[in-house]
């Protein structure tokens, strides 16, 4: 940062502080005494609770407690950003113009309800992509002080969550709301993949603050964070980590910068080690090496995502819309090997920034993303933006999601910065006022009702979770929760109408998913209701021929038919989608099932 640079900053911190002084409350009191400004606290609040957000009491636990945050802090990043835009800020302008194109792609996509709000659990939609957009302008006017205090926050934020995930993998949770996901440790995230994320984009700050500093602390904190990029097991987090350590090093040219860098690289070290000692075997290092060239079916999903983009060029099919998109194009041997079903792997993002980009939004939503990340990087904090880097090396590899999203634009902005913010972006108004109620009652009461709806599902009390579902809208989600809820407090052999009625309500609300359709076949199956079987079966078929459960319900038809011809079709599919045991064939089911016929009384 040059001198100039400096009597800047200076400058505008000079101008918050009398502004905080004109006010004369007791919080501007306070905040003077730390040197910090009332937007500097909201940021550093927000980045805090970005990371450690934890609430395992609501339902949707890896969800709500950011999605939250998000409607928290939206409004008034929405009004910030639009103050940046009649001050023709150009990157404002530009990040503007691709929000009003990521809306208007939405309106104009096949599924305007999916691609503008989304579902309960899911990240991906226009609302959460405006909402996260909402913290790069937030980001931009922190004050010089702020800004040092935001990257340290965010440092022992996330090097709670390594202690949380070390500690987790020396004890070995297999249970309970910390356990371990595949024997991987998920720290706030509750999973190891966004866990490294987030460690890995702790580490580059802390590296950094380290080497500018001259702190010895900050070595602690690369320690812990070092060790839990590599035990989280994300492979995307480790070649985010190395890039960052490498690349500091070489530029930086210091002895501090090495020095940092040099701990940092020990530390992942470290991570690798501890994580063969205990004899888990799943740190990021030993999995990158197993991997070999292999991206896990990747890149057949990044394949399917061009020629998505191929159809719907120009506007795309709006955020939230990628397994539609690419569910038609699923080769059985794809879904033998990546995707055996709809729930542990759904592929609803494309593993990869820029295809993600290219299928939500057509070649000019890229266009105009692509033209506000050159204008915003334009003025940079170098030693800040590194934090930056893991998470967008992170996007090349793994979903876009609440976990990241908002936390890499917070980092962007304050990355940025503006190095004389005029007092009319940064004054506070009863449009600053109100929108900070407003998402403050927004995310509150998001958390309320989840928490409720986790109360009520625990009791399985399916009158207080209906009345809750309309707070959620027409969701399939919410449906399918209810209708399992339906299930497990009927005594009956047979599904009862009710579950019927929410099976039918979450195919209604997402229409496109054929999972939703193959639930409601089989329960319309064992309702012995054949014919709406058929007609469900059928449209999940029609979205995804190589659907492995859905084929399964075909077999079932076909068998109930004695359908030779049918059901020797659907055992070939089956076989080849590794579902059943291929040496069965039609007559031989058929012989079978005439038999337990007549062997009931």
């Amino acid at each position: 940062m040059t001198d100039a640079d400096a009597r800047r900053e200076a400058d505008t911190q000079d101008r918050l502080d009398s502004q905080h002084e004109g006010t004369g409350g007791a919080a501007a009191g306070l905040l003077l005494r730390t040197g910090l400004t009332t937007w500097d606290a909201g940021a550093v609040a927000a980045a805090v609770l970005l990371v450690v957000a934890f609430v395992p009491a609501v339902f949707f636990e890896s969800w709500s407690p950011r999605m939250a945050i998000v409607f928290a802090v939206g409004p008034v990043g929405l009004v910030l950003l639009s103050r940046l835009c009649i001050r023709s800020d150009r990157a404002a302008l530009a990040l503007a113009a691709a929000l009003f194109w990521t809306v208007l792609s939405a309106l104009l996509g096949p599924a305007t309800r999916s691609a503008l709000f989304g579902y309960v659990g899911r990240d991906l939609s226009a609302l959460t992509i405006v909402g996260s957009a909402a913290f790069w302008p937030l980001g931009t006017v922190v004050s010089a002080r702020g800004r040092r205090v935001l990257v340290e926050a965010v440092v022992w934020a996330s090097g709670a969550g390594a202690v949380v995930g070390i500690a987790q993998a020396l004890s070995g949770v297999d249970t309970g709301p910390l356990a371990m996901l595949g024997g991987r440790p998920t720290g706030f995230a509750t999973n190891p993949v966004f866990f490294g994320a987030v460690s890995a984009s702790g580490l580059a700050a802390s590296v950094t603050l380290a080497a500018r500093e001259r702190s010895y602390r900050f070595l602690v904190a690369i320690v812990l964070l070092g060790v839990a990029v590599s035990m989280s097991g994300s492979r995307a987090a480790m070649i985010g980590s190395v890039v960052v350590l490498v690349s500091f090093a070489v530029t930086s040219r210091s002895k501090p910068a090495a020095l940092s860098a040099g701990v940092g690289a020990a530390s992942l070290f470290a991570g690798v080690f501890v994580d063969r000692w205990l004899g888990a075997g799943r740190n990021a290092a030993d999995r990158l090496i197993e991997a070999g060239s292999g991206t896990d079916g990747r890149s057949a999903v990044w394949r399917y995502g061009i020629e998505a983009f191929t159809d719907r060029p120009f506007t795309g099919y709006g955020f939230g819309r990628f397994r539609p998109a690419v569910q038609g194009r699923f080769t059985p041997s794809f879904v033998r090997d990546y995707a055996p079903d709809d729930v542990t792997q759904a592929w609803f993002d494309a593993h990869n920034i820029g295809v993600g980009l290219l299928v939500a939004v057509g070649a000019i939503g890229v266009v105009l993303f692509i033209a506000w990340t050159v204008l915003a990087l334009r003025m940079q904090h170098g030693w800040v933006a590194w934090a930056v880097v893991p998470l967008a090396v992170h996007w090349c590899l793994q979903p876009v999601s609440l976990y990241t999203l908002p936390l890499a634009m917070l980092l962007f902005g304050v990355a940025r910065g503006l190095p004389n913010a005029p007092e009319q972006l940064i004054r506070r108004s009863r449009a600053v006022v109100a929108a900070v109620v407003l998402g403050l009652i927004a995310g509150g009461t998001l958390l309320t009702v989840d928490l409720l709806f986790q109360q009520a599902a625990d009791d399985l009390d399916v009158d207080r979770l209906e009345t809750l579902a309309n707070f959620f809208g027409d969701d399939p989600i919410v449906a399918d929760v209810i209708a399992q809820a339906h299930s497990s407090s009927s005594a009956a052999a047979t599904p009862t109408e009710s579950e019927l009625d929410w099976r039918r309500r979450a195919v209604d609300a997402e229409p496109d998913r054929p999972y939703w359709w193959t639930l409601l076949a089989e329960k319309q199956f064992d309702a012995a209701d054949l014919d709406a079987a058929e007609v469900s079966v059928a449209r999940a078929l029609a979205l995804q021929p190589t659907n492995r459960r859905a084929v399964r319900v075909e077999i079932l038809l076909a068998l109930t038919d004695r359908d030779e011809v049918r059901l020797t079709a659907a055992l070939a599919l089956a076989c080849e989608l590794g579902a059943t045991d291929c040496t069965l064939d039609a007559e031989t089911l058929i012989a079978q099932a005439d038999e337990a016929d007549e062997a009931q009384p």
